[in-house]
């Protein structure tokens, strides 16, 4: 009989640990994970040349980064929702890096960007861009004497200027005070303009098939998609050093004549003094 109730007493027990094992386990608060991702796209790219993406993810437990792998999956869709271009790559954890993917063609498209690690997907990041077809080539350029020259750069099998690519050529005057002029629109691959000289400043912008702006200043990698324009005065611009020069000059050979002055001042004083003292004594 006390062996019975021994055994009993030894199964209550041991279920009353389990029990209480079972709320300690449930007690111990879940680890919380965190994903960051950052995706840098340019706005636009040129069709048909690498399309350069700089990403970065953290994978981190309690904020503390980890030092899991991350694989990153890059997807770029049209605007009708295919997938037209992917890429993957897998790189440590927090690590910048760039990945190129296939030049397109010109379009609208979106670029889709996640990472996984440790069997886990981070929220994925959409953006979007712009392909575009590459500026056509051209020169511009001002004479000594204000006459503007311009020519296309696009030629054909002739080795003429290619009348498939045509430019507009915008000539406006600003003039002293504020007050400007547009004196000419021309649809041109070649030409010359001389501009009268009226102390006016001369403004050229010239624009291309697909409408890429003074497309000579334009840098695609450093994000500038439209470049100054051309320009020219016929009026008196100050030389910021020379107009004040002889000034400068005048002003320092005073100040030395001065300084010099004032040594033999009191150089002479002082021998004077000395003399007075000497024969005194």
């Amino acid at each position: 009989m006390n062996l019975r109730k021994a055994r009993n007493r030894a199964i209550s027990l041991i279920a009353i640990m389990a029990i209480i094992g079972i709320f300690s386990l449930s007690s111990v608060p879940a680890q919380s994970q965190e994903n960051v991702l950052r995706v840098n796209v340019a706005p636009m790219y040129i069709e048909n040349t690498s399309i350069y993406v700089q990403i970065e993810g953290i994978f981190a437990i309690e904020n503390i980064p980890q030092s899991s792998a991350l694989t990153y999956y890059l997807s770029i869709y049209d605007n009708n929702g295919s997938k037209i271009e992917s890429g993957t790559i897998t790189a440590p954890n927090g690590e910048i890096l760039t990945y190129y993917l296939n030049g397109i063609e010109q379009g609208y498209y979106s670029l889709q960007v996640y990472f996984t690690t440790n069997g886990e997907n981070c929220s994925p990041i959409t953006t979007n861009f712009l392909v575009s077809p590459p500026p056509v080539p051209y020169t511009a350029l001002f004479l000594s004497n204000g006459e503007f020259i311009f020519h296309s750069d696009m030629l054909n099998t002739t080795g003429k200027a290619n009348q498939s690519y045509p430019f507009q050529v915008t000539i406006s005057y600003q003039f002293p005070g504020g007050s400007s002029q547009t004196v000419g629109v021309f649809n041109t691959t070649n030409m010359t303009f001389t501009p009268s000289n009226e102390g006016e400043t001369v403004v050229v912008n010239v624009m291309d098939k697909w409408g890429w702006l003074n497309s000579a200043g334009v840098n695609i990698q450093q994000d500038i998609f439209s470049g100054p324009p051309l320009t020219y005065t016929f009026g008196n611009v100050p030389n910021p050093y020379g107009s004040v020069w002889f000034e400068n000059v005048i002003g320092d050979v005073m100040i030395i004549v001065f300084l010099l002055g004032t040594i033999y001042y009191f150089v002479r004083r002082s021998s004077s003094k000395r003399v007075i003292e000497d024969v005194y004594e």
